[in-house]
């Protein structure tokens, strides 16, 4: 039997035959215009002759193809077995594919169907422990990708985040917009920056009720409900809230000061507590550069004495009962003055420091042990002592002239303290510091390749940079919003991020020395200005070589005061020998600049060696080596 299929354009288009087919019951018609009106009919031909027409069918096209827009996930850190709620915007129906790779390897392939406007898709995350995964959407040519990060103790994979911004006229909507940022940066700790009323009393008890408003350092009015609100917005995406305190810091007064709270002494404050200019106890130790535009003298309390200790952590606990932070991050503010000494006329010198931080830590812990406790080990200092004390959730440290600013010197430092402390390294890296002050070439913006190069070089190394909050973070006074990220780059860091968190668990793992070759190209591993740095990592999991682009760049500082680097020259057909052990199963390379697409690529092994080439490196690309004998 033969049938003829009629078609029609729009609701009442006169029907014209398409087609016949023979002894079929189904045909697909194409070359339609999506979002149209079509009509269509059969009839049937038996040789001799033709039927009347089937009843006309009616139907309206979709467009099988939408644009979607950023994804996002409902938490910044899953534990293993939890639904995670992908949500994307599309500008019309579409079929969407949504995809997920396991370190390269494909392990969800399915199809839905999307709707106009915001949408919704679930999966229900393996129960495996310390894994990484992309997620990838695509409808049509277009697609979009995601990191997910899954750890059962977010302490194993610390990405930290900062808020400074507290004032009574912020909106719910302002919040959860500057929140759900960082939850698509991957950031699973959150610092509250100068949220707090004074030092040494960060939260002030007025007739049996927390106060309610208060100025901070710098004269900004601060709203208790802000606070509290932020709080409770990053506890909606997983992230840990963090309060920020100095560790050795109080508040005598000034009479100048418009804040009436200036002017209460602490009666809690013993002048046992007080670090001395002199041996006799006669002048207080301190800081009151008003210059600096802040309402508060810094007075020096003596963090190796008992009863400051326990004072401060009760202050801490205090403000645990009306505020749900997670933990303490502990702040100082480097070495203090060589001459300095406590009550009794001991003269203390920077060892005694990280005694008295080790001291205060374990405090800490024993006054609120159900609290997270994070100290910024100020370019080093103190560190060991910190350590020892087994209280931090991961290494965090401010760098400054004693780790120093060159690549290799911060590169350095991170491997020597996770090799030593087995911990997680958080740097408070301010790429554009003098930029951002204002000085020097200030023209609104962060220098793109700065913090390109500062983040390829950090992640390569497993460590993680504390840069995204309600802006992007170039200097070390966290709400100065002088600097802006560009649309582009901020693309690419929501990329290296994304490759961050998916391969943690290799790029955390342990540096390889065997010796990277090219027949082609200029390779280092210290960062060298106008060559390609190669990072090597290896886990359980496989292997991950990092080429980071130091072609053509200005200097060789992960510090870039003044704005002045320049983005590397890009490089094309770099061919490597990369030692191995054992036999490799496949190689990938991820454009790390571009997106998290997995681009499986073309190798030959000979014994313990592989050879490849890298059609093209712009910043960081990464180099997946799946098999072999791993560690």
């Amino acid at each position: 039997m033969k049938y003829y299929i009629y078609q029609g354009v729009g609701s009442d288009g006169e029907l014209t035959k398409i087609a016949e087919v023979t002894d079929k019951k189904e045909y697909t018609a194409t070359g339609l215009t999506a979002n149209s009106t079509y009509r269509f009919a059969v009839s049937a031909y038996n040789g001799r002759h033709e039927s009347a027409k089937s009843n006309i069918v009616t139907v309206k096209t979709i467009q099988d193809y939408s644009s979607i827009d950023t994804l996002y996930t409902d938490k910044a850190i899953y534990k293993p077995g939890e639904q995670l709620e992908l949500t994307f915007n599309a500008d019309s129906p579409a079929t969407v594919t949504i995809q997920i790779y396991n370190f390269g390897e494909l392990i969800v392939d399915k199809k839905t169907i999307c709707q106009s406007g915001t949408n919704h898709w679930t999966w229900t995350i393996p129960n495996e422990d310390y894994e990484g995964y992309i997620i990838k959407a695509s409808a049509g040519a277009n697609a979009q990708y995601i990191g997910v990060n899954v750890n059962g103790n977010v302490a194993n994979v610390p990405i930290e985040g900062f808020l400074g911004d507290f004032g009574p006229n912020l909106s719910e909507s302002n919040m959860q917009k500057v929140v759900k940022q960082m939850n698509r940066m991957h950031v699973n700790y959150v610092q509250f920056y100068d949220w707090y009323d004074r030092d040494d009393m960060p939260l002030r008890i007025v007739n049996g009720q927390p106060e309610q408003n208060w100025l901070d350092f710098m004269k900004r009015p601060i709203s208790f409900n802000t606070v509290k609100s932020y709080i409770d917005a990053v506890h909606q995406y997983g992230m840990q809230a963090m309060l920020y305190n100095l560790i050795y810091g109080s508040q005598l007064g000034i009479t100048t000061s418009d804040d009436s709270n200036l002017n209460w002494v602490n009666p809690n404050l013993t002048k046992e507590m007080f670090l001395y200019k002199d041996t006799k106890a006669i002048q207080t130790a301190g800081e009151n550069d008003q210059s600096f535009g802040g309402k508060l003298n810094i007075t020096y309390m003596n963090v190796l004495n008992g009863a400051w200790k326990n004072y401060l952590c009760g202050q801490i606990n205090n403000v645990y009962k009306y505020l749900p932070f997670d933990g303490w991050h502990v702040d100082q503010l480097g070495s203090l003055p060589d001459d300095t000494y406590s009550f009794d006329g001991y003269h203390l010198k920077w060892w005694d420091y990280g005694d008295g931080y080790g001291g205060m830590l374990k405090t800490a812990k024993q006054v609120s042990p159900n609290k997270r406790l994070t100290i910024n080990a100020t370019d080093g200092l103190g560190i060991e002592k910190i350590m020892a004390s087994n209280t931090v959730d991961f290494v965090y440290v401010e760098p400054w002239t004693s780790i120093g600013y060159s690549f290799e010197q911060l590169a350095n430092f991170i491997r020597k303290t996770n090799q030593q402390y087995k911990k997680p390294v958080v740097l408070a890296s301010y790429v554009n510091k003098e930029k951002a002050d204002g000085k020097n070439n200030n023209d609104g913006m962060v220098n793109d390749a700065a913090a390109l190069l500062c983040d390829a070089m950090e992640m390569a190394n497993g460590a993680s940079h504390l840069e995204f909050g309600e802006h992007y973070l170039a200097n070390e006074y966290f709400p100065n919003h002088t600097l802006k990220l560009s649309d582009e780059t901020q693309r690419k860091l929501m990329s290296y991020m994304d490759n961050f968190v998916a391969y943690l668990m290799i790029l955390n793992g342990k540096w390889v020395d065997d010796e990277i070759t090219s027949s082609t190209h200029s390779l280092s591993t210290t960062f060298e200005k106008d060559k390609i740095t190669t990072v090597y990592k290896r886990s359980s999991r496989g292997a991950i070589v990092s080429l980071i682009n130091m072609t053509g760049v200005a200097h060789d500082n992960w510090q870039d005061p003044r704005g002045t680097q320049v983005m590397p020259t890009k490089q094309n057909n770099i061919k490597l020998h990369i030692p191995v052990t054992g036999q490799v199963k496949s190689v990938s390379l991820i454009k790390a600049d571009e997106s998290a697409e997995i681009h499986p690529i073309s190798f030959t092994q000979s014994n313990n060696f592989i050879d490849l080439t890298i059609d093209e490196l712009t910043v960081w690309d990464l180099v997946l080596i799946k098999g072999g004998d791993v560690v």
